[in-house]
């Protein structure tokens, strides 16, 4: 690059002593444009850089935390850093990044979208049974005896997600959400309040 660098001032010398100002013009564009390609050239070789370390840290991160698609989201990570810093490179240079700009905003914001919508209805059971068991505590209280579908025993529990109830056969696990839902005969109230 130096050699290039040191060969195009020389060239740039000799076109104005020999007078000719259509080649110096252009020469001297060309230097003076050298310094902002240069800068573009090390921002994309920091940028990759930095995108390949940010997603290989959130991909190892999350995989060892044991998140499923870890090292997907590692992979976005770096491919949306990749993106930011290609238009830096590309501003630098001077070219007009306004619609690059526009376009990628739209696809990374498309992405979260369906990324965010599709945990949200992948959750709304979950979230369903977890409001049902704020329910479940007003209505019901721990050792009640209750009859539901088939079962009856004592409600032992009320989870987050799940109630757990005490029968002869053995403990029985109902999302809190069914418990809501369906009918419920309390057959008696909890054991402390028989005793009392």
């Amino acid at each position: 690059m130096v050699y290039w660098l040191v060969l195009l001032v020389f060239i740039l010398a000799a076109s104005e002593s020999l007078g000719l100002e259509g080649v110096t013009s252009t020469l001297r564009g060309l230097v003076e444009y050298l310094p902002r390609v240069l800068a573009a050239a090390l921002i994309l070789l920091l940028g990759a850089m930095i995108a390949r370390l940010v997603g290989n840290t959130l991909g190892a991160l999350a995989d060892r935390s044991g998140i499923r698609g870890g090292l997907a989201a590692g992979q976005l990570a770096r491919y949306v850093i990749l993106v930011f810093v290609v238009v830096l490179a590309l501003e630098q240079l001077g070219v007009g990044t306004t619609l690059l700009v526009n376009t990628a905003t739209a696809l990374i914001v498309a992405v979260v979208l369906t990324i965010a919508l599709s945990f949200g209805w992948g959750s709304r059971e979950l979230a369903r049974n977890i409001m049902a068991g704020f329910h479940l505590r007003e209505t019901f209280v721990i050792g009640q005896q209750i009859r539901i579908r088939r079962h009856t025993g004592r409600l032992a529990g009320i989870g987050p997600v799940k109630s757990i109830i005490e029968t002869e056969a053995g403990n029985l696990s109902l999302p809190n959400a069914v418990l809501i839902e369906e009918e419920v005969i309390i057959l008696s109230p909890p054991e402390e309040d028989r005793h009392a």
